[in-house]
């Protein structure tokens, strides 16, 4: 009688310590996961003002950023670049690509993106993320200005270049000189050669070999004025002085 119950005992008994187990089981992974909520929140909590004022700042930067390049955009066309452009051929090569000739737009837009990442590095910096932050700020500080005064480099000498092209052909003719339209193309494309020099100096394309370049064209330059004075204005400066020497003889 007492052997049944024995034996009943005995495989009820495991089943109940299986059980409280499981219990206790189920109890540290609730606690766990209770522990694992709170940490979550405590953390979104500490870390939203941060998030919202990040957001802050990105609107901001994405209006301003449109502002400027609404106004860029406007100021460059009302000083007709494209024009400009349009006669040293930019449209073709643009036409080429696929695209059309907008500089308003495209300096515009490199401004206002410019300034959006100027305001995204802020952003970041406010989220603390330390290594987006440094990847960042090689790109927006180094990078884009370069490409941003590279471009208006290049607009400013097309401008430049046909406005003194025109002046010196139009000077040139009035004083009776045959090579009107060549002196015109000497000096638009020496304009645009400084400016093609000044862009590679500023993205750091062969800064050595730029600046010897310039230093050859200077020279190159110098030593044509030189000789083209030296030879076409012979008579003119022996003229003068001789007439200063007649002068000093007269007086005395």
């Amino acid at each position: 009688m007492y052997e049944p119950i024995a034996a009943v005992a005995a495989t009820t008994a495991p089943q109940m310590v299986d059980g409280t187990g499981a219990l206790r089981i189920l109890s540290d992974s609730g606690e766990a996961l209770t522990t694992s909520f709170e940490t979550i929140a405590a953390g979104v909590y500490l870390y939203a003002p941060r998030i919202i004022i990040a957001i802050l700042i990105l609107v901001l930067g994405w209006v301003i950023g449109a502002f400027l390049e609404r106004a860029v955009r406007e100021v460059i066309r009302s000083l007709k670049m494209d024009r400009a452009l349009s006669n040293v051929g930019v449209d073709e090569l643009v036409s080429h690509a696929g695209m059309q000739l907008n500089s308003g737009s495209f300096i515009g837009g490199l401004i206002k993106w410019f300034i959006i990442a100027v305001f995204l590095v802020a952003a970041v910096n406010v989220l603390g993320l330390t290594e987006l932050n440094a990847f960042l700020n090689v790109i927006v500080l180094s990078f884009l200005p370069n490409i941003i005064i590279s471009a208006l480099v290049l607009m400013i000498a097309a401008v430049l270049s046909d406005v003194t092209q025109r002046l010196v052909y139009f000077s040139a003719k009035g004083t009776g000189v045959k090579s009107a339209h060549l002196l015109g193309l000497i000096a638009k494309w020496a304009i645009w050669i400084f400016a093609l020099l000044v862009v590679m100096n500023q993205l750091r394309i062969g800064a050595e070999f730029a600046q010897i370049l310039f230093t050859g064209i200077v020279f190159m330059v110098a030593l044509a004025g030189g000789l083209a004075f030296g030879l076409g204005g012979r008579d003119w400066a022996a003229g003068v002085l001789g007439r200063v020497s007649d002068e000093l003889d007269g007086r005395k």
